[in-house]
């Protein structure tokens, strides 16, 4: 019967846990992990070959890499899995886990000492029972090693007040970048508490999406004196009207944004103008109006901001109706415009549709 692969503990062995440690120290610098690669490599460890491997970046190794991830995996992750728990392999290590938030908590000091993870998605928040959302995030949250983290995600967890509370509070995000809260119930106050949070300081991505925080909340957010870093806000399906588009115009810390996603069918022709008078507009790089209200003024208000938005590479502008098509086919103004995303409408002539295409030929991006 052949032996049982057991895999270098490379938080054990004194040089092992020397490299390792440069691996940590280092998350961006492949040469690190080459090292580390050559060092495991004369002990006939496969990790060694997947490091290696997967710093080369090239397609034509995918299907050993996947031989390997499949053979050996279970056992590189044997010292902190949990059930259902998936992790993501980057250059030979875990880059992003994605894990139940019960057992997240009792991995995360053997997790961060073996692996230079940067990504956490945290998933089935409890509401009830016998530790709650608050107590379990408040667990994970302070964990120091959080520091190193870049980005993380509470995706479609319901975060009541107390476990809002608990974010707020987070000491450890100092290297935090992203953060999703997508989905996760969050109540107006639970975002004008957490608008004003230091913990959010360094963030470069925001997604408060399919939360019903309305104006007040997101108008807390374009208050907020610590997202002077933002590049990215996703806020669709918030419940925002045209007082949003002033409150994001008029902040005082958001003109670093690239990136501003908003689907929202109670934002008017007069909102949008708005948002693209914003001192940010001529550096958005990627644009979301898809549901606004008013298609075709808002198309014309666009078109007509062409100059203004000469950063614009990303549009998403949404359904495409008769009374839309001058006005569409004037986006092609838009100087640096690589990708347009349109939904045609049903009723839409199909002699529009194919002049459309024409138009923007492989730029168009039909949903």
């Amino acid at each position: 019967m052949p032996r049982r692969y057991e895999p270098v503990d490379l938080s054990v062995d004194p040089t092992a846990r020397a490299l390792l440690a440069e691996v940590i120290a280092r998350p961006a610098d492949d040469e690190p992990r080459l090292v580390i690669a050559d060092w495991l490599l004369e002990r006939s460890d496969p990790r060694g070959e997947l490091i290696a491997l997967q710093c080369r970046a090239s397609s034509e190794h995918d299907n050993r890499i996947t031989e390997l991830l499949k053979k050996h995996q279970g056992a590189w992750v044997r010292a902190f899995h949990v059930p259902r728990a998936i992790w993501d392999f980057r250059r030979g290590f875990i880059a992003h886990g994605r894990l139940d938030a019960i057992g997240a908590a009792a991995v995360l000091d053997e997790l961060f000492r073996r692996e230079p993870i940067e990504a956490l998605s945290i998933r089935g928040l409890k509401t009830s029972g016998a530790e709650t959302a608050a107590i379990t995030l408040g667990k994970i949250l302070a964990h120091p090693a959080l520091a190193r983290l870049r980005s993380l995600s509470l995706a479609q967890n319901r975060l009541n007040k107390e476990a809002s509370e608990a974010l707020a509070q987070a000491q450890h995000f100092g290297a935090l970048e992203a953060l999703d809260l997508e989905s996760c119930a969050l109540s107006i106050a639970s975002a004008t508490r957490l608008a004003v949070s230091p913990a959010l300081s360094n963030l470069r991505r925001l997604s408060l999406a399919f939360n019903a925080i309305e104006d007040r909340g997101t108008e807390a957010f374009a208050r907020s004196p610590h997202l002077s870093q933002l590049e990215e806000l996703s806020l669709q399906a918030l419940g925002l009207t045209d007082a949003s588009m002033r409150a994001l115009r008029e902040s005082r810390s958001l003109d670093r944004l690239r990136r501003v996603l908003t689907a929202n069918p109670r934002i008017r022709a007069e909102g949008i103008e708005t948002l693209l008078g914003a001192p940010f507009a001529p550096s958005l790089e990627s644009l979301s109006l898809f549901m606004a209200h008013d298609q075709e003024p808002i198309a014309a208000i666009v078109a007509g901001n062409a100059e203004r938005l000469a950063a614009l590479r990303f549009f998403d502008f949404g359904y495409v109706r008769e009374a839309d098509v001058t006005a569409v086919l004037e986006f092609a103004r838009l100087p640096a415009l690589e990708k347009l995303r349109l939904a045609f409408h049903y009723t839409l002539d199909r002699s529009h549709v194919e002049t459309i295409r024409a138009r923007f030929g492989n730029r168009l991006q039909p949903l």
